[in-house]
């Protein structure tokens, strides 16, 4: 019968919730460095906020292109929409 297999999910939040990285590295049978792998990539995942808006990087000119770039053809008419909170001034 081989070792028990441990998912990610499971040695990170062993980790988070309080057991030590030596206690981690016995109890999981993984090494220091694959624990500290573990741990950095669990701490981007949880701390990963998606865009609202995802094409809010680029401008219009940027996208213009892009449609372009993809075989897109005829004309493109768009308008610029700026919020301005007079109460902020």
């Amino acid at each position: 019968m081989g070792k028990k297999k441990y998912d990610f999910a499971e040695i990170y939040f062993a980790v988070k919730n309080g057991l030590s990285k030596q206690e981690a590295v016995e109890k999981f049978h993984v090494s220091r460095n694959y624990l500290h792998l573990i741990i950095v990539a669990g701490n981007a995942f949880a701390n990963y906020k998606p865009k609202a808006n995802p094409l809010e990087d680029f401008t219009p000119r940027q996208l213009m292109e892009e449609l372009k770039r993809r075989g897109y053809t005829g004309k493109l008419q768009y308008v610029e929409v700026k919020n301005i909170d007079l109460d902020k001034l």
